[in-house]
């Protein structure tokens, strides 16, 4: 059975700090290869723009504690990934930014923002692909680089 769990960041570091020996440390357990933390970040995970201090330093912190995590979760079987979308079209972001979206969606290489069906379609995958263990991947349509 596989579950999806969003948490509250200080509650998610209280859990792995409280994490003892009753969780699978082996990693050819079949169970334990099937685990997976998904961090969500942003486009600005790793770069900054005029204007978002509070906004990007908070989202350089969910790289760096994805990096940590994968560090610390290292040998049990549970992967780590961050995923940051680009402009997703989302109601918050329609009420946000009101007309200035249609600008936001000429930025990337395909002339339209990205799906919430997209950003989940690949929050799926990438939980269930250990491979893509401690990576930062970025789901922005090809964003133009200002």
């Amino acid at each position: 059975k596989n579950s999806l769990v969003l948490l509250e960041i200080n509650t998610f570091v209280s859990m792995l700090q409280s994490m003892d020996s009753d969780i699978c440390f082996h990693a050819d357990d079949a169970a334990c290869c099937r685990s997976s933390i998904i961090f969500i970040g942003s486009t600005l995970s790793e770069k900054a723009v005029e204007g978002t201090l509070s906004y990007s330093t908070s989202k350089h912190a969910v790289v760096g504690l994805m990096r940590a995590t994968t560090q610390d979760l290292f040998g049990t079987g549970i992967h780590t990934s961050l995923l940051c979308p680009g402009f997703t079209d989302t109601p918050m972001l329609q009420k946000h930014l009101g007309d200035d979206v249609e600008s936001l969606a000429r930025n990337n290489a395909y002339g339209r923002l990205v799906k919430p069906e997209e950003i989940a379609k690949l929050v799926l995958t990438t939980a269930h692909s250990p491979a893509l263990n401690g990576s930062v991947l970025h789901a922005n349509l090809g964003q133009h680089e200002t």
